[in-house]
C-alpha cells in the first residue's frame, strides 16, 4: 500500500466515538488484520455488525486498543415518519447526523408544512422542546404533539444546523381542520409501502365547553370577567375631537389619526398549501382593515379590507387590533366578486372586556353614491385634502395630510397568467404623497369619518406581482355591510350574492369619441351627465356563459343604462341596481357606427367565494372561479350541451398528476368516456375506481386545445378528499374523505 486511512469524521453518540475513537487517529489493524484500504474497511464492518472487534490505531506515535461494536446502518435509517399538518417529522437519519455533527435520532423536520411553517420553522430543522417539554426524539415529539388541542398556542424551540448554538423560539398555533388527523408512516420491509398508523392522543380530546368555544373563536384567555360600565372608555384610552381644522398639517394629521385609531386593525392571513383556491399566488398576507361594525350584545364585528390580504374563502384569518392588545381569529363573511374588497367577522363577545370597550366602528363620510342614487356624486373631488391613516407592523398608527389628485381615475388591473381575482370596473382616487411603501389603511375627511379604504392592489406586471396602493370609495363597501347586517339578522349566512353586467369596461374619453362614431348629440349627453369625468364607456370583455355575452360585444360603447346616460362604472352598478328583479337591463350601444338598444340579461353573482375543492390524484379539482370565466371562454359538453365545471387548478409534486401530466388551468370534461360537467358528476365516475387503476381523461384547455391522457391511480399515498364549506351558518370548513 501506499498510506494508511485517518479518521476524519466521527458522528457524535455514534459507536466509534462512544469507544474513544478520536478525529485524526491512524487506523492499524481491525480484529487483528492490518487494514489499509476502504475496500477491506467495508467488507470487516459488513461481516462484523454488532459484534465486538478490536481496533488498533495510532494517536500521536503511541499505540492505542479499542474494542468497537460496528452499527447496523439499518438503525440509523429512518423507516418511521410522522405526518402532521402537511409536514414530514422524522428521526434524524446517519447521513444528515454526520453533515450536521449532531447525534443520530434528533427530531428533523423534513418538510415544515402548514402548521409548523407558521411556527417559523424551516427546513432541516432539529426541534428540541414542543410546548415546554424536551423531545430528544420522535416519539417524545410525538406524545407532546398529540397533546395539544384544536386551537391552542404552545411555545416550540429548535435550531437551524447553520446556526446550532443558537436556539429559537416560535409559537405553534395548533390548526389541524385542512389536513388529515396526525398519522405515523412506517416503511414495510417485505412490500416496501409505507403503512399509515393514526397517532393516538393520550386521555382523550374532550375539552371544556366553554374553552372549546373561545379557541374556536380564536380567544387563548383562560377567563375573564364582565364589566360594569356599558359603553364607557377605559380611562387609558384618549377620546380625540377631530373636527378642529386649523393648525399644522402635522397637528390636524395626527388628531385624526388618535380618533380613528380604535377603528384599525391588522390582518393576517394564512392558507394552507390544500385550500389554495381561485389561483391564488401566495400562501400569508397581511395587510390593514377598518372595523365597520362592533356589537359585543350580538357578539358581531366586522371589518374591511382589501382582496390582496384576503384573496380566498378558504383561510385562516387573525385580526390584531390596534384600540387594545389582542388578536382573534375571523371568518370571511364577504367577498365581492369584482371590487377590491372584503368583509371579515369576529367574534366581539368573545374578546377581553377593555378590548370590547375600546374598538369602535369607524364613522363613514355622508356621500351621495349609494346605489339608490339618480345623479352620480363623489366623496371627494381632486384637489381635496385628506388624511391617511394606516397602521405600522407594530400596530402604531401612522398618517399624513395628502392631497387628491385624481378621485375618478381607473384601477385598469390586467389578467394574470393564472387566471385569480382582479379588480374589474373600478375607479380609484389617487394622491399626491403616501406612505412611501405599499401599505394600506384608511382615507378620511377631517371629521375622521371614511371617505375610502386606502388598498393594496395585486398588479401583474412581466409575470410578476407587483403591488400599487389606491383609495377605493367607501359607497360599495357601506352597501355590503348593509347586505351582512341582513343576511345575518334573516339566518342567510354565507348565501349572499350580488348582481352584475357581465362586462369589462374600458374608458374612451369623450374628445376621441366622434373618431368611434359617437353622435355628436350624444357627446352633449355624456358631457352634461358628468363634466367632471369626460368620458365614456367600452366593452372590453365580457364574461363567458353570461347575458352579457349574448348582448354585448366587444368594441361596443355604451351610451345610456336603464334610459339614462352612463359615463361611469359606478353609474353602471347603479343601473343595474335600479333594474327590477329577473327583467333585463336595457342598454343603448354604438354598434358599427349605429346607435342601437339592447336588453342584457344580468347574473347574480355569489359573494361566498369558492367553496368547494376536489383532490383527485394529486390534482385540485374546483368549479370554474370567475376570473376564468372572464377570459370569454368556457367549454361545453358536445353531448349534452352542459358548460364544464371541473376546473383543475392545482396539483402536486410526487403525485400522480404531476407523473401523467394532469396539469393546472385545464377542465375535465370525461372520464373513461363519461362526461363530467360537474363535480358531483366526476365524484360519481371515479368513485367505482381501484387503487392501481388506469384512468382515461379527456381535457380542454383555456385556448380550447382538447388532450387526452391516462393517470394510474395511487389511492394508498393519494386517496379521494373534499374540502368543503359546511352549510349550517357556521361558515366551518370542513374535510371529507371519500
Amino acid at each position: 500500500g501506499t498510506g494508511a486511512l485517518v479518521v476524519e469524521d466521527t458522528v457524535p453518540g455514534g459507536p466509534g466515538e462512544d469507544k474513544g475513537l478520536e478525529v485524526g487517529d491512524v487506523l492499524v489493524k481491525i480484529g487483528g488484520e492490518f487494514v489499509t484500504n476502504f475496500v477491506t474497511l467495508e467488507e470487516t464492518l459488513d461481516d462484523n455488525v454488532s459484534t465486538t472487534l478490536e481496533v488498533v490505531v495510532e494517536r500521536g506515535g503511541e499505540e492505542v486498543n479499542l474494542r468497537i461494536a460496528p452499527g447496523n446502518l439499518h438503525d440509523v435509517t429512518p423507516s418511521r415518519l410522522l405526518e402532521a399538518c402537511g409536514g414530514v417529522v422524522h428521526a434524524l437519519s446517519y447521513q444528515q447526523a454526520r453533515n450536521f455533527q449532531l447525534p443520530v435520532g434528533s427530531v428533523y423536520v423534513a418538510e415544515p408544512g402548514y402548521v409548523l411553517g407558521l411556527a417559523g420553522v424551516s427546513k432541516h430543522a432539529i426541534i428540541t422542546s414542543l410546548n415546554n417539554v424536551p423531545t430528544p426524539d420522535l416519539d417524545a415529539f410525538a406524545r407532546a404533539y398529540a397533546s395539544l388541542r384544536e386551537g391552542s398556542r404552545v411555545r416550540l424551540q429548535y435550531f437551524v444546523h447553520a446556526e446550532r448554538h443558537r436556539t429559537k423560539t416560535g409559537l405553534l398555533h395548533f390548526n389541524s381542520r385542512w389536513y388529515p388527523p396526525a398519522a405515523f408512516y412506517d416503511r414495510s420491509w417485505r412490500t416496501g409501502r409505507w403503512e399509515r398508523t393514526l397517532l393516538s392522543i393520550p386521555g382523550g380530546t374532550n375539552d371544556e365547553p366553554e374553552a372549546k368555544k373561545r379557541r374556536k373563536a380564536g380567544d387563548s384567555r383562560e377567563g375573564d370577567e364582565e364589566g360594569d360600565d356599558e359603553g364607557d372608555a377605559p380611562a387609558d384610552v384618549p377620546v380625540v375631537e377631530a373636527g378642529s381644522t386649523s393648525g399644522s398639517n402635522g397637528t390636524r394629521a395626527e388628531g385624526v389619526a388618535r380618533a380613528v385609531e380604535p377603528s384599525l386593525c391588522i390582518v393576517q392571513v394564512d392558507i394552507a398549501t390544500v385550500a389554495l383556491a381561485d389561483g391564488v399566488y401566495s400562501r400569508s398576507f397581511e395587510g390593514s382593515g377598518a372595523v365597520i361594525h362592533h356589537d359585543p350584545n350580538t357578539g358581531l364585528g366586522l371589518v374591511v379590507v382589501d382582496r390582496n390580504t384576503v384573496p380566498i374563502a378558504s383561510c385562516d384569518i387573525l385580526v390584531s387590533f390596534a384600540a387594545f392588545p389582542c388578536e382573534i381569529g375571523g371568518k370571511v363573511e364577504y367577498l365581492h366578486p369584482t371590487h377590491n374588497f372584503a368583509v371579515v367577522s369576529y367574534d366581539a363577545g368573545a374578546l377581553p372586556r377593555r378590548a370590547k370597550e375600546s374598538i369602535r366602528p369607524i364613522a363613514f363620510a355622508p356621500n351621495d353614491d349609494s346605489l339608490e342614487a339618480t345623479h352620480s356624486a363623489l366623496p371627494v373631488c381632486r384637489g381635496d385634502e385628506v388624511v391617511l391613516v394606516g397602521l405600522s407592523a407594530q400596530l402604531r398608527p401612522m398618517a399624513r395630510v395628502s392631497a387628491v389628485t385624481d378621485a375618478t381615475s381607473s384601477a385598469a388591473i390586467p389578467s394574470a397568467d393564472i387566471p385569480r381575482f382582479r379588480a374589474v370596473n373600478e375607479e380609484v382616487i389617487t394622491l399626491d404623497m403616501d406612505f412611501g411603501y405599499n401599505f394600506g389603511g384608511v382615507l378620511t375627511d377631517f371629521e375622521a369619518r371614511m371617505v375610502a379604504l386606502w388598498a393594496s392592489y395585486a398588479k401583474p406586471v412581466n409575470g410578476e406581482v407587483r403591488d400599487m396602493v389606491r383609495g377605493l370609495p367607501v359607497a360599495p363597501v357601506v352597501d355590503a355591510r348593509d347586505e351582512v347586517l341582513r343576511w345575518r339578522r334573516e339566518g342567510k349566512r354565507g348565501t349572499g350574492s350580488v348582481r352584475l353586467l357581465d362586462a369589462e369596461f374600458d374608458v374612451l374619453q369623450l374628445a376621441k369619441a366622434s373618431d368611434h362614431g359617437v353622435p355628436n348629440e350624444w357627446v352633449e349627453r355624456l358631457m352634461r351627465a358628468d363634466p367632471v369625468r369626460r368620458q365614456a364607456l367600452t366593452v372590453a370583455s365580457v364574461v363567458a356563459d353570461t347575458g352579457a355575452s349574448q348582448s354585448l360585444k366587444g368594441g361596443d360603447v355604451v351610451l345610456a343604462a336603464g334610459g339614462e346616460p352612463v359615463v361611469s362604472f359606478r353609474g353602471v352598478e347603479r343601473a343595474v341596481s335600479m333594474c327590477a328583479t329577473e327583467q333585463p337591463l336595457l342598454l343603448s350601444v354604438l354598434r358599427k357606427g349605429e346607435v342601437v338598444d339592447v336588453t342584457c340579461e344580468l347574473s347574480e353573482e355569489s359573494c361566498a367565494g369558492t367553496g368547494r375543492l376536489l383532490h383527485w390524484a394529486g390534482a385540485q379539482l374546483q368549479p370554474t372561479h370567475r376570473p376564468v370565466a372572464e377570459l370569454g371562454f368556457r367549454p361545453t359538453d358536445p353531448s349534452t350541451g352542459a358548460h364544464l365545471d371541473v376546473f383543475i387548478s392545482r396539483w402536486y409534486h410526487g403525485s400522480p398528476a404531476q407523473r401523467y401530466g394532469l396539469y393546472a388551468l385545464n377542465w375535465v370534461a370525461s372520464v373513461n368516456g363519461i362526461p363530467t360537467p360537474t363535480l358531483d358528476s366526476f365524484i360519481d365516475a371515479t368513485r367505482s375506481l381501484d387503487d392501481g387503476a388506469f384512468v382515461r381523461l379527456k381535457l380542454i384547455s383555456l385556448n380550447a386545445r382538447p388532450k387526452v391522457l391516462t393517470v394510474k391511480l395511487d389511492l394508498h399515498y393519494w386517496p379521494t378528499w373534499e374540502l368543503r364549506r359546511t352549510t349550517d351558518g357556521t361558515n366551518e370548513w370542513e374535510r371529507v374523505l371519500l
